[in-house]
């Protein structure tokens, strides 16, 4: 869940050239159309502005697609309700649950994180049960 973070195509080349034939590499990510609508995109200023490293599926098989010996065999999609409190929420966000939350400068990102609890009161009725999904994607890329 962490492919954003390096070099994605040198990666999944090495690992090409060390799966066995018939093994299978696991991707499990968050989209970026998917990042857009969980509850950080939604309800965090700049969140999305500032997550720019996330993939959508066509760059994914782009980038997979010409590397030989490699096919995409499954994708899948996941979608988890989740629930938290608005205090759990500002925790979560305080220490830097999500990568994307560590991109912030500290002013920018105590203005964010009071809009954050600002949106989400204005959104959510209960602010103890604050009810969204997150979405997920696998695949599941075999070498042949």
């Amino acid at each position: 869940n962490a492919i954003h973070h390096f070099d994605f195509v040198a990666f999944m080349q090495e690992a090409a050239r060390i799966a066995r034939d018939g093994g299978s590499i696991i991707i499990y990510t968050r989209l970026r159309s998917q990042n857009a609508e969980n509850i950080w995109g939604k309800h965090f200023p700049l969140f999305l502005a500032k997550e720019d490293r996330l993939y959508e599926m066509d760059e994914l098989e782009r980038l997979i697609k010409p590397i030989p010996a490699l096919n995409i065999q499954c994708v899948k999609q996941f979608r988890y309700l989740r629930t938290a409190s608005l205090g759990q929420l500002l925790n979560l966000a305080r220490n830097s649950h999500y990568s994307t939350l560590s991109l912030y400068e500290k002013e920018e990102f105590a203005s964010a994180l009071k809009g954050f609890q600002r949106n989400i009161t204005r959104h959510f009725s209960d602010p103890e049960h604050i009810k969204w999904f997150d979405e997920y994607t696998m695949l599941v890329v075999s070498r042949s």
